[in-house]
């Protein structure tokens, strides 16, 4: 697999870089974002990784460009990868106005994975699926972190707020810390969540359901410790709308004995501006239990 980078910019000493290449998985050109910090080169120590998984309808430039991590992951000298939200490619589509961009979760680890950005005037696109460009919130707009089984979704691996979790209690001691911004915390039981299972798994299969759910995946987790951080804004219209539902997750947690620190922070919204509000306490966060 050949990797180009497409754009270095310098970053607080480190580098920005956007990379792509040919996903035979996907079926698509991937992108993906990778942010260096200074000394890298010249170090012989190792240095974490941290993935920023973001939401829905995002791109690897939203995080990059309005969040302001980088001094953080410089000064914590933390690598950060973000990955795409759904294997996209440029398609001329009628603007639909998307508005409310989710914000993402982070996970550390000690590995590296991919992501896409459109111009102004173009919406992403898919792999050419029936239905993948209906609606904003399903399909190439973007989803959730799970492997689709209803047959004209299999060829899609959805990612979307919600993922960090997911990927962190999916796997046992893979990543050593998890937190997120406002995920989608207990996707079954509401309506995006609903809306998403529904095609990438069918309405008939709810079993299947809990196995990409946060709340019902932290019910059974048996690995090793790992302390979750979850920042929600209050005002979130989101949460509002019942879309969110992180009480949920945070008895599950609590009933299943997993730490878990939930803060919810007043007069914040869905945006960007709380991202970068409280993103140097996530980057401590990691930092913290990655250098332990």
């Amino acid at each position: 697999m050949e990797v180009q980078i497409s754009s270095s910019t310098k970053s607080f000493a480190g580098k920005q870089l956007i990379c792509n290449f040919e996903s035979k998985e996907l079926g698509s050109k991937t992108s993906f974002s990778v942010y260096l910090p200074p000394t890298l080169d010249e170090s012989k120590e190792k240095f974490p990784v941290v993935f920023w998984l973001s939401g829905l309808t995002c791109t690897e430039k939203n995080f990059i460009e309005k969040s302001g991590f980088q001094r953080f992951a410089a000064q914590h000298k933390l690598i950060v990868v973000g990955p795409d939200t759904s294997p996209k490619e440029i398609k001329e589509l009628p603007y639909q106005g998307f508005k409310g961009l989710a914000p993402p979760d982070i996970i550390s680890a000690w590995s590296h994975l991919c992501t896409y950005t459109p111009p102004p005037t173009q919406l992403p696109g898919g792999l050419n699926i029936e239905g993948e460009d209906d609606s904003w919130d399903f399909g190439s707009g973007a989803g959730f972190y799970v492997d689709a089984t209803a047959d004209r979704w299999k060829k899609y691996r959805i990612m979307g707020g919600h993922g960090a979790l997911i990927c962190a209690l999916k796997n046992p001691g893979l990543y050593k810390t998890v937190s997120a911004f406002a995920p989608i915390a207990n996707p079954i039981n509401c309506p995006w969540g609903q809306k998403a299972f529904s095609g990438y798994f069918g309405e008939n299969n709810k079993e299947e359901w809990k196995n990409w759910d946060a709340t019902e995946l932290v019910k059974n987790y048996n690995g090793p410790p790992i302390e979750i951080l979850v920042d929600q804004g209050k005002s979130d219209q989101f949460l509002e709308q019942g879309q969110l539902l992180p009480d949920n997750f945070v008895r599950a947690c609590v009933a299943a004995k997993v730490p878990i620190v939930y803060r919810l922070q007043d007069g914040y919204d869905h945006s960007y501006y709380f991202i970068a509000t409280f993103i140097a306490d996530h980057f401590a966060h990691h930092a913290k239990q990655l250098k332990a």
